[in-house]
């Protein structure tokens, strides 16, 4: 962040610092409030309570940068804290989608180790009792998506990511069937990611394909 700020303040850029050490905006204080959080917030000597219906640090930080941005284009700086008790998360990253006896519910679309231990920990302080994981499969007709792929010459993912692993060897065996070329994909957000590749190729073999049957067995050329 030092390094970012020095390098835009060298290009004439204007800093308006936030978070807890943030010169303009200076996060004070983070405390949960139900299944919310009320942040207060200094700046320009005041102290303003501002409550944020996100849970979680990031969704602070990200609060913060909004309203940093509303007031780098001229808005006044109260004002623009004050409309963070109006925010709306985006869909999939720690949504409240309601309560349920007493608990709360919340979507993720984490599907990594590293990401998962976020959100638990992000989640921890707003349960009294267990955190309960879930995800129901996606409800898609396999066997259409597959017809189509092949009428239009569209070619399907194995997703080799163990955390993944989307298409089973009985639908990739259903695709060879059907004339559809194949992907191996190891889904890596890190070169150790890589490793995965070895877990869509058992899929593919159990599926009973061929190197003829997987697009990225080709040469580069091709």
């Amino acid at each position: 962040a030092e390094e970012a700020a020095e390098a835009a303040a060298k290009a004439g850029h204007p800093i308006i610092g936030i978070g807890r050490k943030g010169e303009t905006l200076t996060l004070l204080r983070n405390e949960r409030d139900g299944f919310s959080q009320r942040l207060t917030i200094g700046f320009d000597g005041r102290e303003l309570s501002v409550a944020l219906p996100l849970v979680g640090d990031f969704m602070a930080g990200n609060a913060l940068v909004a309203a940093g941005l509303a007031i780098a284009t001229g808005e006044d700086k109260a004002a623009s804290l004050k409309a963070i008790s109006g925010l709306k998360g985006v869909a999939g990253r720690l949504e409240r989608v309601g309560e349920a006896n007493g608990g709360l519910v919340v979507v993720d679309y984490a599907h990594k180790p590293d990401a998962l231990a976020a959100v638990l920990t992000t989640l921890r302080p707003y349960a009294t009792g267990r955190l309960i994981l879930r995800r129901d499969g996606y409800k898609v007709d396999l066997e259409a998506v597959l017809q189509a792929a092949a009428k239009h010459g569209t070619m399907i993912e194995i997703n080799a990511d163990p955390h993944r692993l989307d298409l089973d060897w009985v639908h990739v065996k259903r695709a060879k069937a059907l004339g559809i070329t194949l992907v191996i994909n190891p889904d890596a957000h890190s070169t150790h990611g890589l490793n995965a590749m070895r877990y869509g190729v058992d899929v593919a073999r159990r599926g009973w394909l061929e190197k003829k049957d997987v697009f990225n067995t080709r040469p580069l050329a091709e």
